[in-house]
């Protein structure tokens, strides 16, 4: 009997996984589930964001002038969350494809 599929035996190397998915969708649907559509992935990072505020409402956390890095940055989905509370941002991924990505688009914001 041959098998066919063994996920066992894949290999999987995380930042070309990531760069692969970034370049062809370099949008929330990228970083998100790849299987549902854009919006779907729009309203989950809504939500996410969403918990975010009433976790930081809920602690009496204020972030302005605070230091914020963002492991994972991936397309820069909570960046304007934190620059728009006036939170000093760095952006890291493991993707080399979003931080040239994010670095082009923010070149004011330093990205690793």
């Amino acid at each position: 009997m041959k098998i066919l599929w063994a996920p066992w035996r894949m290999k999987y190397v995380q930042d070309h996984y990531w760069d692969s998915r970034l370049r062809k969708n370099f949008n929330l649907k990228g970083v998100g589930f790849e299987e549902m559509s854009e919006s779907y992935n729009k309203v989950l990072y809504e939500i996410k964001i969403k918990v975010l505020e009433e976790t930081l409402r809920k602690h009496q956390l204020k972030i302005q002038g605070k230091k914020v890095i963002d492991v994972g940055c991936g397309t820069g989905a909570f960046l304007n969350f934190y620059i728009e509370r006036g939170a000093i941002y760095t952006g890291i991924d493991i993707s080399e494809y979003a931080i040239t990505r994010l670095s082009e688009m923010y070149p004011n914001i330093p990205f690793y």
